[in-house]
Protein backbone atom coordinates (compact mmCIF):
# COMPACT_ATOMS: atom_id res chain seq x y z
CA UNK A 1 0.00 0.00 0.00
CA UNK A 2 1.08 3.74 -0.77
CA UNK A 3 2.53 5.81 2.09
CA UNK A 4 2.14 9.60 1.75
CA UNK A 5 4.40 11.33 3.55
CA UNK A 6 5.98 14.85 2.49
CA UNK A 7 9.31 14.88 3.53
CA UNK A 8 9.57 18.94 4.07
CA UNK A 9 6.60 18.52 6.76
CA UNK A 10 9.27 18.21 9.13
CA UNK A 11 9.82 22.32 8.90
CA UNK A 12 6.33 23.25 9.95
CA UNK A 13 7.24 25.37 12.71
CA UNK A 14 4.92 24.43 15.48
CA UNK A 15 4.47 27.13 17.71
CA UNK A 16 0.91 28.21 18.67
CA UNK A 17 1.23 31.44 17.08
CA UNK A 18 2.69 29.98 14.00
CA UNK A 19 -0.28 27.31 14.14
CA UNK A 20 -2.78 30.21 13.19
CA UNK A 21 -1.28 31.87 9.53
CA UNK A 22 -1.46 29.96 6.37
CA UNK A 23 1.74 28.70 5.47
CA UNK A 24 2.19 28.57 1.51
CA UNK A 25 5.19 26.96 -0.44
CA UNK A 26 5.80 27.68 -4.10
CA UNK A 27 7.87 26.79 -7.00
CA UNK A 28 11.15 28.22 -7.86
CA UNK A 29 9.26 30.99 -10.67
CA UNK A 30 7.14 31.79 -7.63
CA UNK A 31 3.70 30.08 -8.37
CA UNK A 32 2.13 28.26 -5.45
CA UNK A 33 2.89 24.88 -4.73
CA UNK A 34 0.76 24.05 -1.34
CA UNK A 35 -1.11 26.15 0.89
CA UNK A 36 -1.73 25.31 4.53
CA UNK A 37 -3.91 25.99 7.19
CA UNK A 38 -3.87 24.76 11.18
CA UNK A 39 -7.22 24.56 12.18
CA UNK A 40 -7.43 24.81 15.85
CA UNK A 41 -10.73 22.87 16.44
CA UNK A 42 -9.79 19.36 14.82
CA UNK A 43 -6.07 19.62 15.09
CA UNK A 44 -5.29 18.93 11.31
CA UNK A 45 -3.79 21.13 8.64
CA UNK A 46 -6.01 21.45 5.58
CA UNK A 47 -3.85 21.30 2.87
CA UNK A 48 -4.08 22.23 -0.69
CA UNK A 49 -1.73 21.23 -3.52
CA UNK A 50 -1.16 22.74 -6.96
CA UNK A 51 0.31 22.20 -10.26
CA UNK A 52 2.93 24.38 -11.48
CA UNK A 53 0.61 26.05 -13.59
CA UNK A 54 -2.18 27.12 -11.46
CA UNK A 55 -4.45 23.75 -11.11
CA UNK A 56 -5.07 22.08 -8.16
CA UNK A 57 -3.28 19.03 -7.74
CA UNK A 58 -4.75 17.30 -4.38
CA UNK A 59 -6.31 18.32 -0.85
CA UNK A 60 -6.92 16.84 1.93
CA UNK A 61 -6.00 16.71 5.83
CA UNK A 62 -2.59 16.61 8.10
CA UNK A 63 -2.45 15.19 10.79
CA UNK A 64 -0.05 14.39 14.36
CA UNK A 65 0.51 11.17 14.68
CA UNK A 66 2.40 10.00 17.63
CA UNK A 67 3.63 7.22 17.43
CA UNK A 68 5.75 8.42 14.36
CA UNK A 69 6.00 11.65 15.55
CA UNK A 70 5.31 13.35 12.69
CA UNK A 71 2.45 14.97 10.42
CA UNK A 72 0.69 12.35 7.84
CA UNK A 73 -1.87 12.13 5.41
CA UNK A 74 -4.86 11.56 7.15
CA UNK A 75 -9.29 11.70 6.61
CA UNK A 76 -10.12 12.33 3.03
CA UNK A 77 -8.35 13.29 0.18
CA UNK A 78 -8.88 14.32 -3.50
CA UNK A 79 -7.02 14.49 -6.35
CA UNK A 80 -7.09 15.54 -9.66
CA UNK A 81 -5.32 15.82 -13.57
CA UNK A 82 -3.73 18.60 -14.46
CA UNK A 83 -7.19 19.93 -16.02
CA UNK A 84 -9.46 19.60 -13.44
CA UNK A 85 -11.01 16.08 -14.06
CA UNK A 86 -10.99 14.06 -10.87
CA UNK A 87 -8.16 11.59 -10.74
CA UNK A 88 -8.98 9.81 -6.92
CA UNK A 89 -10.62 10.44 -3.87
CA UNK A 90 -10.09 7.70 -0.92
CA UNK A 91 -9.79 7.96 3.01
CA UNK A 92 -5.84 7.86 4.60
CA UNK A 93 -5.43 6.79 8.25
CA UNK A 94 -2.01 7.66 9.64
CA UNK A 95 -0.59 8.47 6.18
CA UNK A 96 -1.94 5.14 4.74
CA UNK A 97 -4.56 5.30 2.08
CA UNK A 98 -7.23 2.49 3.09
CA UNK A 99 -8.12 -0.07 0.03
CA UNK A 100 -11.38 -1.88 -0.65
CA UNK A 101 -9.05 -5.33 0.95
CA UNK A 102 -9.05 -3.67 4.42
CA UNK A 103 -12.78 -2.44 3.99
CA UNK A 104 -14.06 -5.11 2.37
CA UNK A 105 -15.99 -2.62 -0.23
CA UNK A 106 -15.98 -3.94 -3.88
CA UNK A 107 -19.21 -2.32 -5.29
CA UNK A 108 -21.16 0.83 -5.07
CA UNK A 109 -18.91 2.95 -6.23
CA UNK A 110 -19.31 5.99 -8.07
CA UNK A 111 -17.18 5.80 -11.28
CA UNK A 112 -16.36 8.33 -13.86
CA UNK A 113 -14.63 7.60 -17.38
CA UNK A 114 -13.39 10.93 -19.78
CA UNK A 115 -12.08 9.86 -23.13
CA UNK A 116 -9.44 12.30 -24.97
CA UNK A 117 -8.82 12.75 -28.67
CA UNK A 118 -8.00 9.60 -30.83
CA UNK A 119 -3.42 9.82 -31.07
CA UNK A 120 -1.39 8.08 -33.06
CA UNK A 121 1.15 5.97 -31.00
CA UNK A 122 4.14 3.79 -32.68
CA UNK A 123 2.04 4.03 -35.73
CA UNK A 124 -1.19 3.12 -33.79
CA UNK A 125 -4.29 4.92 -32.84
CA UNK A 126 -5.39 5.40 -29.57
CA UNK A 127 -8.04 6.47 -27.26
CA UNK A 128 -6.71 8.05 -23.70
CA UNK A 129 -9.35 7.06 -21.44
CA UNK A 130 -9.40 8.12 -17.53
CA UNK A 131 -11.32 6.82 -14.63
CA UNK A 132 -12.14 8.01 -11.18
CA UNK A 133 -13.78 5.67 -8.75
CA UNK A 134 -14.54 7.62 -6.02
CA UNK A 135 -13.66 6.42 -2.80
CA UNK A 136 -10.49 3.99 -4.03
CA UNK A 137 -6.74 5.17 -4.46
CA UNK A 138 -5.89 4.83 -8.13
CA UNK A 139 -3.07 2.49 -6.58
CA UNK A 140 -6.05 -0.55 -5.08
CA UNK A 141 -7.48 -0.96 -8.81
CA UNK A 142 -7.02 -1.55 -12.32
CA UNK A 143 -9.04 -1.20 -15.40
CA UNK A 144 -9.85 -3.85 -18.27
CA UNK A 145 -12.35 -4.46 -21.38
CA UNK A 146 -15.02 -6.85 -21.21
CA UNK A 147 -16.56 -8.22 -24.34
CA UNK A 148 -20.27 -9.79 -25.28
CA UNK A 149 -18.60 -13.04 -25.59
CA UNK A 150 -16.75 -12.78 -22.09
CA UNK A 151 -13.35 -12.06 -23.28
CA UNK A 152 -11.18 -9.52 -21.27
CA UNK A 153 -8.90 -7.16 -22.81
CA UNK A 154 -5.88 -5.42 -20.97
CA UNK A 155 -5.22 -1.72 -22.19
CA UNK A 156 -1.79 -0.15 -22.64
CA UNK A 157 -0.57 2.05 -20.12
CA UNK A 158 -0.39 6.06 -21.08
CA UNK A 159 2.87 7.28 -20.84
CA UNK A 160 4.07 8.82 -17.68
CA UNK A 161 5.23 12.22 -17.36
CA UNK A 162 6.76 12.89 -13.96
CA UNK A 163 8.30 16.62 -13.28
CA UNK A 164 10.72 17.43 -10.39
CA UNK A 165 10.62 20.74 -8.79
CA UNK A 166 12.72 22.84 -6.31
CA UNK A 167 10.19 23.73 -3.00
CA UNK A 168 10.70 27.18 -1.40
CA UNK A 169 9.46 28.67 1.71
CA UNK A 170 8.11 32.01 2.00
CA UNK A 171 11.58 33.53 2.66
CA UNK A 172 12.60 32.16 -0.19
CA UNK A 173 14.72 28.90 1.47
CA UNK A 174 15.02 25.87 -0.47
CA UNK A 175 13.09 23.18 0.95
CA UNK A 176 12.84 20.34 -0.73
CA UNK A 177 12.38 18.70 -4.51
CA UNK A 178 9.43 16.69 -4.97
CA UNK A 179 8.34 14.38 -8.10
CA UNK A 180 4.96 15.56 -9.53
CA UNK A 181 2.80 13.41 -11.42
CA UNK A 182 1.26 15.32 -14.40
CA UNK A 183 -0.02 12.30 -16.57
CA UNK A 184 -3.28 12.77 -18.11
CA UNK A 185 -4.87 9.68 -18.76
CA UNK A 186 -4.29 6.43 -17.58
CA UNK A 187 -4.99 4.29 -20.49
CA UNK A 188 -4.28 3.75 -24.41
CA UNK A 189 -7.33 2.23 -26.05
CA UNK A 190 -7.08 0.83 -29.19
CA UNK A 191 -8.95 2.80 -31.62
CA UNK A 192 -10.03 -0.46 -33.42
CA UNK A 193 -11.74 -1.70 -30.11
CA UNK A 194 -14.47 0.54 -30.78
CA UNK A 195 -15.49 -1.10 -34.36
CA UNK A 196 -14.18 -4.50 -33.47
CA UNK A 197 -15.29 -5.58 -29.96
CA UNK A 198 -17.69 -2.49 -28.66
CA UNK A 199 -21.79 -3.28 -28.89
CA UNK A 200 -23.59 -1.06 -31.25
CA UNK A 201 -26.11 1.18 -30.03
CA UNK A 202 -29.37 2.29 -32.02
CA UNK A 203 -28.50 6.00 -31.61
CA UNK A 204 -24.98 6.17 -32.94
CA UNK A 205 -23.25 5.73 -30.32
CA UNK A 206 -21.01 2.29 -28.96
CA UNK A 207 -21.01 0.42 -25.62
CA UNK A 208 -18.36 -0.33 -24.15
CA UNK A 209 -18.00 -2.60 -20.58
CA UNK A 210 -15.32 -1.88 -18.18
CA UNK A 211 -14.29 -3.87 -15.17
CA UNK A 212 -12.68 -1.89 -12.21
CA UNK A 213 -10.56 -4.87 -11.02
CA UNK A 214 -9.58 -4.79 -7.04
CA UNK A 215 -6.64 -7.08 -5.88
CA UNK A 216 -7.20 -10.22 -3.67
CA UNK A 217 -5.25 -10.77 -1.05
CA UNK A 218 -2.51 -12.29 -3.67
CA UNK A 219 -2.52 -8.94 -5.55
CA UNK A 220 -3.68 -10.47 -8.61
CA UNK A 221 -6.02 -8.57 -10.99
CA UNK A 222 -7.31 -11.27 -13.25
CA UNK A 223 -8.77 -13.40 -10.87
CA UNK A 224 -9.77 -10.61 -8.58
CA UNK A 225 -13.37 -8.82 -7.32
CA UNK A 226 -14.56 -6.26 -9.78
CA UNK A 227 -17.46 -3.76 -10.48
CA UNK A 228 -18.59 -3.48 -14.07
CA UNK A 229 -19.75 -0.29 -15.30
CA UNK A 230 -20.82 0.34 -19.04
CA UNK A 231 -19.86 3.44 -21.33
CA UNK A 232 -21.58 4.60 -24.40
CA UNK A 233 -19.29 6.35 -26.84
CA UNK A 234 -19.83 8.18 -29.57
CA UNK A 235 -17.81 7.10 -32.70
CA UNK A 236 -16.18 9.81 -34.65
CA UNK A 237 -14.02 9.80 -38.19
CA UNK A 238 -10.55 10.61 -37.65
CA UNK A 239 -7.50 10.71 -40.24
CA UNK A 240 -5.23 7.90 -40.85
Amino acid sequence: MKIIVYSFILLFLLSCSSRNEEKRYYYQDGSVFRIERFDEETQVFHVKKFYKGGQLYAEGDNGYVENYKDWLDSGYWKGFFPDGFPKEAYTCVKGTDISPRETGIYSGYDIKMDMGETIKVDSFWYCPVRFFVDGVSRYHYKVVVRTEDNKMYVMRPYPKKIENYVIRSEDGDVLDTVSMDETMYDYLMPAEWLDDIAMPVNDGTVCMKFEIHFPNTSCHYTDSIYQTTSIRIRVEEFDE
